[in-house]
């Protein structure tokens, strides 16, 4: 399972479902209904079409979406890792991985100096695959007041 076309975005009229297929079922509604009314729901428009910018979707043999994550510039030197997400189905078959070098590369293509992400500290599974993949932790902050994320950094 590779990222589909050499990398490039699977865009089409079923993107969105199925990335929403992918958002682990302990995220509140609440969230996940705000993000489908934002990026989610906008793939092409908020990443695509944006300078410094991307989507990527894994597929699998039956061309079904297992895997996602985005790129979103916030600055000439950094860019935001957002909406990595892996089916739990096919977790530990190095599909995150695949979709995290996919970035990488476009964000060292871009120039950026570093990519900045956060992630929920009741995950500490994520955490730990970001850390072996080159992220440090900077801080712990209070996400909309109320949740705690973990804050990371990879310098390229």
């Amino acid at each position: 399972m590779v990222p589909s076309n050499q990398g490039l975005p699977i865009v089409n009229p079923r993107a969105s479902e199925e990335v929403k297929r992918l958002i682990p079922a302990d995220e509140s509604q609440k969230y996940l209904e705000y993000s489908l009314k934002g990026d989610l729901g906008h793939i092409e428009s908020h990443y695509l079409a944006q300078e410094g910018s991307h989507f990527w979707c894994a597929v699998d043999e039956h061309d079904t979406v297992v895997g996602c994550v985005a790129l979103e510039r916030k600055a000439a030197d950094h860019a935001e890792l957002r909406r990595m997400y892996v089916d739990p189905n096919v977790r530990g078959k190095g599909i995150g991985k695949v979709l995290l070098e996919a970035l990488k590369a476009f964000a060292k293509k871009s120039g950026y100096e570093r990519i900045v992400l956060t992630t929920s500290v009741t995950v500490p599974d994520t955490i730990r695959f970001y850390a072996k993949n080159g992220f440090e932790q900077t801080h712990i902050s209070l996400y909309d007041g109320k949740f705690e994320v973990s804050n990371m950094r990879l310098t390229l």
